[in-house]
This record gives structure tokens, sequence and C-alpha cells, in this order.
């Protein structure tokens, strides 16, 4: 038997401003990144915090979505996938990324970008956005933005 998963579940807050693009065949694509903390008391009871940092992409109108809604600070819960590809850092040098990409999103909380709080006409891209459920995912090699 030959199975596997490949899912990932995050509840964090946003650590950096939506980079929000387009590939050369214009499919849209968001970035950001996304920390989670955990704490535990240490032998002395002092509490000790650790955060972890994850990069998220999103693509197509999932991407549209966090480019229109999320900002720095926003509490989010995003389920997705791992992806790692390589990528050229320095002269004749790779590195492995590993990001997750996106496949549902919800806003945890009622943050706004500063625009949007003087523009009303986002109510129904928020509205689609709560509702939003599945969102299918299409990969190609073609399409990666970076």
């Amino acid at each position: 038997m030959n199975r596997s998963v490949n899912k990932v579940f995050l509840l964090g807050n946003v650590g950096s401003e939506v980079k929000y693009q387009f590939t050369p065949s214009g499919i849209p694509v968001s970035t950001f990144s996304l920390a989670t903390s955990v704490s535990w008391k240490d032998k002395n009871g002092k509490i000790v915090e650790t955060t972890d940092w994850h990069q998220i992409v999103a693509w197509r109108s999932l991407a549209d979505i966090a480019h229109k809604l999320v900002v720095k600070g926003s509490r989010l819960y995003i389920e997705g996938k791992l992806k790692t590809r390589i990528v050229d850092a320095q002269e004749k040098t790779k590195r492995t990324v590993v990001e997750v990409v996106a496949e549902q999103l919800l806003i945890l909380d009622a943050k706004k970008k500063e625009n949007d709080l003087r523009d009303n006409s986002l109510s129904s891209d928020t509205h689609y956005f709560e509702q939003l459920t599945d969102i299918p995912f299409e990969e190609t090699d073609d399409d990666e933005p970076f």
C-alpha cells in the first residue's frame, strides 16, 4: 500500500505585508510570513515561548483575497500542503526552501488595510472570503513566480 499525506494546519499571526505578484502567464500569487508560537513552563516555573516562521504562498483567487484582506498582524487559520523547492542563493550555491501552499485561509480578526476602512466596497469580498471552503489548486512548474 503506497499512500501518503501532505497536509498542514496553521493558526498564527501574519508577520509581513502580503507580496502580490503575477506569473509570466498572468496567474496571481501572494506570499507572506506567518508566525506560530508555543509556550510552556520550564523546570523553574518560568514561562518560555518559541516562535516558528512559515512562508505562505497563495495562488489564483485565494491570492487575490489575501492581497485585499490580509495585513501584517492579522490572525489567520491556514490549511495547505508543504512544498519544497531549490533556489539559487548566491554564486553557484543553492538552498532548499520549504513553503506552505495555502488551500484554505480564514481570517480570525477584523483587521483591514487603512484604505479599506474608508471603502466599504470590500464587504461582498469579505462575505465571500468568510464563506470560502475549498479552492482547487493547480500547480505547474511554469507558474512559479520565483
